[in-house]
């Protein structure tokens, strides 16, 4: 028996945080739009402004993880959410941090698109491709 999924559900969840979250019951609202996620990880039903909003919101409550997480789907062409240049620094900022090699070079080699961040990224995708993570600890 093949059960059709009601995307609308994963919708009405992703509504019903953002409407907590505007109440400022965040921990409530976390949970909603991770539940949110959770029944659609194709987001398939979220609409565009939706997506950009679950970023904002990610962001806003500082789940960075989730922010990188969803600017590498977006690099992977997973997902497409409107994400800005800061999102993808953050996201690049949170897998250094956790030393995640390949994420942090996916978001590094992304980010060399901007020509005033070209360079810096050259020197980031150098240091971890030869595991210098002491030096990018010590990066400001």
């Amino acid at each position: 028996m093949v059960i059709d999924f009601n995307y609308d559900v994963a919708r009405a969840h992703f509504y019903y945080g953002l409407v907590l979250a505007a109440a400022g019951r965040d921990d409530e609202a976390k949970k909603e739009v991770v539940l949110a996620e959770e029944m659609d990880s194709r987001y398939a039903a979220l609409l565009p402004e939706d997506k950009k909003s679950m970023v904002m919101l990610y962001g806003s409550w500082g789940m960075i993880e989730k922010v990188a997480e969803l600017a590498v789907k977006n690099i992977e062409r997973q997902a497409a959410f409107p994400m800005t240049k800061e999102d993808y620094e953050n996201a690049l900022r949170y897998e250094i941090l956790i030393h995640n090699a390949s994420n942090s070079i996916k978001i590094a080699e992304f980010l060399s698109q901007y020509e005033d961040l070209k360079d810096d990224m050259e020197i980031i995708i150098d240091l971890i491709k030869n595991e210098n993570w002491q030096i990018i600890d010590n990066l400001d």
